[in-house]
């Protein structure tokens, strides 16, 4: 028996507020016991830096309760801030405390960069473009050949699309 205000007859009980708890626990011979217990509010985690490469994603926290989970989803939790083997994207993360499960959220956007271009109009590569460079947009894109002549370069964000040409030609590989 919880001994809230109106009393809850119930294996467990739902509570939104902090504040001082009492439970009477009681046996089929009448003997009973009360218990206090205190509820007290959580300090939600806070992401506070995204760090994010070549298809993984770490984030910091500071705030809330160690030790941290963290996920992807909000379903599967694990202990560890680093994501791996992920592609290109915009991507979710979710810390908890494990000690309260007080939730904080951010986003984070993987970019995973293509390593080679075929131009050769059969429609597969046939231009370099970087998935998701929009959310920098004060990226600078620069391509440079094998002894580092820049034979491509675009500071805006709309034409960092490479065709595999330099001075109207094919770039040899």
């Amino acid at each position: 028996e919880w001994l809230t205000t109106v009393p809850v007859y119930s294996r467990y009980l739902q509570v939104t507020e902090k504040g001082v708890y009492k439970v009477k626990v009681s046996n089929s011979n009448g003997c009973f016991a009360i218990f206090d217990f205190s509820v007290k509010s959580g300090i939600t985690p806070e992401i506070t830096k995204v760090i994010s490469g070549d298809s993984f994603v770490e984030v910091v926290v500071k705030g809330g309760t160690q030790p941290y989970q963290y996920s992807m989803d909000g379903q599967k939790w694990q202990d560890s801030p680093r994501f791996s083997s992920l592609k290109s994207g915009r991507y979710m993360i979710y810390v908890k405390s494990q000690l309260n499960s007080c939730i904080g959220f951010g986003e984070a956007t993987v970019i995973v960069v293509p390593n080679f271009i075929s131009p050769n109009n059969d429609g597969k590569n046939d231009f370099f473009a970087i998935p998701f460079i929009s959310d920098y947009p004060n990226a600078t894109l620069v391509i440079s050949d094998r002894h580092g002549k820049t034979i491509f370069s675009s500071v805006k964000e709309n034409t960092m699309i490479w065709n595999g040409m330099y001075q109207k030609r094919p770039v040899p590989s």
